[in-house]
C-alpha cells in the first residue's frame, strides 16, 4: 500500500505544473463530495438512533384484565313494604384495557377484535374516538350474504399527557353462562407515535375456562334472601327495559373477589321508579 503510494506521489511530481493543478482540483473536489456523503450519511443515522431511544424511553404498559359480573333484578309495587324480591340475574362479560403514559404521547390507536354487535364500548378520558364495528367473517374474506362472525373496532386517543389514565371497557350480555375461545376478546394491533408499546400475552383457551367457570358458577348459585327459608337459584335473563308506572325496579352488581370464586363483592345498588 505504502509502495503504490509513493508511486503514485511520483508520478504526480514529474507530471507538468498544469497537470498538477488539474488533478489537483479533481481529488480536492472527491474528498469533498466524499466528505459531504459521510457527513450526510452520520446526520441520517445520529437522526435514526435518536428516534429509536426517544422510543425505548416513551415505553406503554397495557394492562388487560376481565371478568364475569352479575346484576340481581327485582321488580315490586310502589306500595309494597318489606323485602325486595329477586326474580333473575343478567349475566355480562366485562374486558377491560388500561394504560398510563409515562411521558406526552401524540397518539395510539388500539384495534380490539372478537367484538359482537351487541357490545357496549366505553372509553376514558372522553376525547378517545371509536370507529364503526367493522363486520369479519372467520375465511378472512367479506362474505356478505351471511352474518358476520365477529367484529373489529378501533380506538384511538390522541396527545395524551405524562401520567394521564386511559380505559377500555367493553361489556357484553350473555344469555347463556358460557364464553368460548372464539369468544374471547383481544387486541390485534397497537399503533403509537413516540411510545413503544407493550402489549401482555394469555392463553385464549384458558382465558375461556376462566370465564366460563366464572360464569357457570353465577348460575349455579344458590342465593340466600332474608326473608326467605331457603336458598334458590336465580334464572338468568336480560335487561326487561324501564318500569312501568307504579313499579320500582332494584338491581344490584355483584363480582367475584377472589381466585377461587368463594367470595363475591357487591357493588352499584341502584332504585328506578316508574314514571310513565
Amino acid at each position: 500500500m505504502l509502495a503504490q503510494l509513493a508511486q503514485a506521489l511520483g508520478w504526480f511530481n514529474n507530471q507538468p505544473a498544469g497537470t498538477q493543478t488539474i488533478v489537483g482540483v479533481l481529488f480536492t473536489a472527491l474528498l469533498g463530495a466524499l466528505g459531504l456523503g459521510l457527513l450526510g450519511l452520520i446526520r441520517l443515522g445520529a437522526k435514526a438512533i435518536s428516534r429509536w431511544l426517544a422510543a425505548r424511553k416513551h415505553v406503554v404498559q397495557l394492562e388487560i384484565s376481565s371478568c364475569i359480573l352479575t346484576r340481581l333484578y327485582g321488580r315490586h309495587p310502589d306500595a309494597a313494604s318489606g323485602f325486595v324480591y329477586i326474580e333473575f340475574q343478567e349475566l355480562f362479560y366485562e374486558w377491560q384495557l388500561t394504560f398510563a403514559a409515562q411521558t406526552e404521547i401524540q397518539k395510539i390507536a388500539i384495534a380490539i377484535t372478537n367484538i359482537r354487535a351487541d357490545d357496549r364500548v366505553k372509553t376514558s378520558p372522553g376525547s378517545a374516538t371509536q370507529s364503526e364495528k367493522k363486520p369479519k367473517w372467520v375465511p378472512g374474506f367479506e362474505e356478505p350474504g351471511r352474518r358476520p362472525d365477529f367484529y373489529a373496532l378501533t380506538v384511538t386517543f390522541d396527545n395524551l399527557v405524562a401520567g394521564q389514565r386511559s380505559e377500555i371497557t367493553v361489556r357484553r350480555p350473555l344469555i347463556n353462562p358460557v364464553v368460548p375461545d372464539d369468544a374471547v376478546i383481544q387486541v390485534s394491533e397497537v399503533q403509537a407515535m413516540s411510545a413503544r408499546v407493550v402489549l401482555p400475552t394469555y392463553d385464549v383457551s384458558r382465558e375461556a375456562k376462566r370465564l366460563t367457570m366464572q360464569a357457570s358458577k353465577w348460575a349455579d348459585r344458590l342465593w340466600p334472601f332474608e326473608g326467605e327459608t331457603r336458598p334458590r337459584h336465580l334464572p338468568i335473563g336480560l335487561n326487561p327495559g324501564d318500569p312501568m308506572h307504579g313499579e320500582i325496579d332494584t338491581t344490584i352488581d355483584a363480582k367475584w373477589s377472589t381466585e377461587d370464586l368463594s367470595r363475591y363483592t357487591a357493588c352499584n345498588l341502584m332504585v328506578r321508579r316508574g314514571v310513565t
